[in-house]
């Protein structure tokens, strides 16, 4: 089977780039309001805005990397879900730390999404720091162009 052409549209990865934006933004917020800690109400308004920030920018890196490997890479076949579009991200060396590494981000957004109990979601708060991290060096991959925060 040949493979196809790859296609001449640009990838936009101005969303991705912004909610990453965000979400950095949003956890530095989150920082700050746990040294202060003076008001319980507004840290965990807070955690819940870095939270939704997250569900937002997983989103939008999984439609712009979705994009790049069909648009500017041929890939075909990519499935459904998440996990086969990680797989050819892997495969085509835009995942330094493998594959399975991003499957830790996945299960991290299903359960931000179905759970609405700050203290079981919390311990997926961890991950909100190296996701930004791994974002970060996905983007740079992706675009080719430096990160470059706020």
């Amino acid at each position: 089977m040949e493979s196809p052409e790859v296609s001449e549209f640009a990838v936009d990865y101005a969303g991705f780039e912004i909610a990453l934006k965000n979400l950095e933004r949003y956890h530095e917020i989150c920082l700050m309001q746990k040294e202060i800690g003076d008001d319980p109400d507004f840290e965990e308004i807070t955690l819940m805005a870095e939270i939704k920030s997250f569900e937002i920018c997983y989103a939008t890196l999984l439609k712009a990397l979705h994009r790049h490997l069909t648009w500017n890479l041929g890939a075909v076949d990519l499935g459904y879900g998440a996990k086969p579009i990680f797989r050819e991200a892997d495969r085509n060396g835009l995942l330094e730390d493998g594959a399975e590494h991003w499957f830790g981000y996945i299960e991290a957004r299903n359960i931000t999404s179905h759970e609405y109990v700050i203290e079981k979601i919390g311990r997926f708060l961890e991950l909100i720091p190296v996701f930004i991290t791994d974002a970060i060096k996905l983007y740079e991959k992706m675009t080719g162009a430096p990160w470059k925060s706020k």
